[in-house]
């Protein structure tokens, strides 16, 4: 199973200004409008609320709450280099990394050594598929922790 659709390619979300519903959400500057209106399938799908920008802003807002908004910043980041020019892929590939990847980068995202290493290593001759390992690794991160968690907040808050 694909975890995200080269179609689907996913523009960096901006705030909403719908009302908020939601207590709990809301002091972490979530708006609860869209996520309640979810049907029970949506809510349990990750993928769902990556693809929706109203409901990406939600999530962004709780990872920001959580001081963990690189990863979906990386994410988002590895959407956008699938469709570079392969002119410029190698500069793109290279600011990728040393935003999110390299040792003490600004923003940079919790993956293991192994997984750091052979991405870095893909940077010699960058390709379309350069960072799938590493997004897959933080796509998993975010869908086991941080979506759970917001969920959470959310289901218990309603």
């Amino acid at each position: 199973m694909k975890m995200w659709n080269r179609r689907n390619t996913i523009d960096h979300a901006q705030g909403g200004t719908s009302q908020w519903s939601n207590s709990s959400l809301k002091q972490k500057g979530c708006e609860s409008r869209d996520v309640s209106s979810w049907s029970e399938g949506e809510a349990d799908s990750f993928m769902a609320i990556l693809l929706r920008p109203e409901t990406r802003s939600q999530f962004r807002a709780f990872l920001r709450s959580e001081y963990s908004e690189e990863n979906l910043d990386f994410w988002l980041e590895c959407e956008r280099y699938r469709n570079v020019k392969s002119s410029r892929r190698a500069k793109t590939a290279a600011k990728i990394f040393n935003t999110f990847l390299a040792e003490r980068a600004p923003k940079e995202v919790n993956l293991d050594a192994t997984t750091r290493y052979r991405t870095e290593l893909g940077l010699s001759e960058p390709k379309e598929s350069t960072f799938e390992e590493a997004q897959k690794h933080i796509f998993a991160l975010m869908e086991r922790d941080s979506f759970r968690r917001f969920m959470a907040e959310y289901r218990s808050s309603t």
